[in-house]
């Protein structure tokens, strides 16, 4: 029998639907600064300052260079008798095959490149029963809007979230996935695409089978498209009228020092984009680009191996490479000090916003971010303890270093709290920084390191944390040492470094003060 690709992927989603009863697809974008997946879906952490793991928040993840030899690692030669594509029988696809394998023993991580070049991440953990995570980077996000045209990804995203991305599958597979919940995630990051998705793992077979439909078959949705419009009224309309809006549009430009990849663009330029363009954006980077592939979860190796090469190694072949876009990856923080106050109409929920923030550093550097995370555990032991029962909100302090963007980071505390109370909490939030520079306590020290390893050691026991963590690691070895000395890294820490970290960042003249306030206080 002659089989093309892509109607073997259609005969293979057949076969899968038998497997899997129910289950929707469901491809929803990332609209938002942070994560909007449900909780059955593994979370990405590309600028999520949320859901970023401790350990891969000191992570390199735009170095270049092979490990450190922190741990071992058994490698065997590419075969030159292996084909460097899906193996071909005349026209008849055959599953791919592994020419490259990578056993690191102290992760128990297995690591493949296959023969059209896909990359392949195995990890089996035993916490999660029968539960399997899947996640696919490729290409490379927002940076390859073109011509730098923000509104084409900001509607892709939009697009997505409204099923405007189908693949071409069989009919049994469309019926089983008809009735269930969320089945994957089309993620628009800032520098790369991903799918992902959480589940039995007896359907781990349907995930890979439907990524491989949407890399070959891809169906662009013009009614969609028709109907797009009203969701782009409906975001519009309500941009500057909740303190929700004006943080992910105004406050985010505003820390960027206005770059065109971050908040909205322009309404006009968002409902000028065509169809023709998010295909565009969208093509090249199904179709070829550098393809990653992590799975973590309770199965057996082998049997996983066999599956994946029965589908992710059925594709055409794949970029070896991709490009970093260093011109792209540039970003300001504004001119400090500086003080900015935004109002917003909303009246029917009369809150106020107040958020400090100093500029760091990127997360090319795991040393500075771990104490900057441990830094910002201080801050908030001190802030617990400084404000007054009367105005307790809930007050984050996050240290945010830019995975996506050179020399780019910063350390914020924030609360949404009554307009009356902002004066006072700006005031709070400067003198802890104020008494912070002036010194750590080794209680506070002790405490926050104690925190930090706990934290990891509940991590190390999901699905979710190794997704993150292995994510990305053939094409940046180093994050794999970076996960093994992790909590080496926290207890070899010195009180004195910390300190020395916050007398760095945490000056109260050197930072950005930012306001949200009903119209009404104006």
């Amino acid at each position: 029998m002659t089989l093309t690709r892509k109607n073997y992927f259609k005969r293979l989603s057949t076969l899968a639907s038998i497997l899997f009863i129910g289950g929707m697809v469901n491809l929803r974008a990332d609209t938002s600064s942070q994560s909007q997946n449900g909780s059955n879906i593994a979370e990405v952490p590309i600028e999520n300052e949320k859901s970023i793991p401790k350990v891969f928040q000191s992570s390199s993840r735009r170095t270049s260079g092979e490990a450190d030899g922190a741990y071992k690692r058994y490698v065997t030669k590419p075969n030159p008798e292996v084909q460097q594509r899906g193996t071909l029988k005349g026209e008849e696809y055959m599953p791919g095959t592994v020419v490259k394998e990578i056993y690191d023993e102290k992760l128990d991580l297995h690591q493949y490149v296959l023969s059209n070049n896909v990359r392949v991440n195995l990890k089996s953990i035993p916490y999660e029963e029968n539960t399997i995570g899947v996640r696919a980077n490729f290409g490379r996000g927002e940076l390859e809007a073109p011509n730098q045209k923000a509104a084409i990804p900001f509607v892709t995203k939009r697009f997505l979230a409204n099923g405007g991305l189908q693949a071409d599958t069989s009919e049994g597979m469309k019926q089983a996935f008809s009735d269930n919940m969320s089945y994957l995630d089309f993620i628009v990051g800032n520098d790369e695409f991903s799918f992902t998705a959480t589940r039995n793992r007896k359907h781990l077979q349907a995930m890979l089978s439907l990524m491989c439909a949407y890399f070959t078959a891809p169906i662009y949705q013009k009614e969609v498209m028709n109907k797009l419009d009203m969701d782009l009224d409906r975001i519009y309309r309500s941009l500057h009228k909740t303190i929700q809006g004006v943080r992910k549009d105004k406050v985010a430009r505003l820390l960027a020092s206005g770059d065109w990849k971050f908040g909205y663009p322009p309404e006009n330029e968002a409902k000028a984009v065509k169809l023709e363009e998010i295909r565009s954006f969208l093509e090249k980077p199904l179709k070829n680009s550098y393809l990653e592939i992590s799975i973590v979860g309770d199965f057996d190796v082998q049997e996983c191996l066999k599956i994946v090469l029965e589908t992710v190694g059925m594709l055409p072949e794949r970029e070896n490479s991709r490009p970093d876009l260093d011109d792209l990856r540039q970003v300001k923080f504004p001119k400090i000090p500086l003080q900015k106050t935004f109002f917003v109409e909303d009246e029917q929920y009369p809150t106020a916003f107040v958020m400090v923030v100093w500029p760091t550093d990127d997360g090319r550097n795991p040393s500075l971010t771990k104490r900057l995370e441990v830094l910002a555990e201080i801050f908030s032991y001190r802030l617990s303890g400084y404000l007054e029962p009367s105005i307790k909100p809930y007050t984050p302090v996050i240290s945010y270093p830019s995975l996506a963007y050179k020399q780019y980071g910063y350390f914020k505390v924030s609360s949404q709290v009554a307009p009356t109370q902002v004066d006072e909490l700006q005031k709070a939030f400067l003198e802890v920084a104020n008494n912070i520079q002036a010194g750590i306590t080794e209680d506070e020290y002790e405490q926050a390191i104690k925190t930090i390893l706990s934290d990891i050691n509940l991590q190390q026991r999901q699905i979710r944390y190794w997704l993150n963590a292995i994510d990305g690691s053939q094409e940046f070895p180093t994050f794999l040492s970076l996960i093994t000395s992790s909590k080496k890294a926290y207890t070899h820490m010195l009180k004195e470094d910390v300190q020395t970290t916050a007398e760095q960042y945490l000056n109260p003249q050197k930072a950005v003060v930012i306001k949200i306030l009903p119209l009404t206080a104006s």
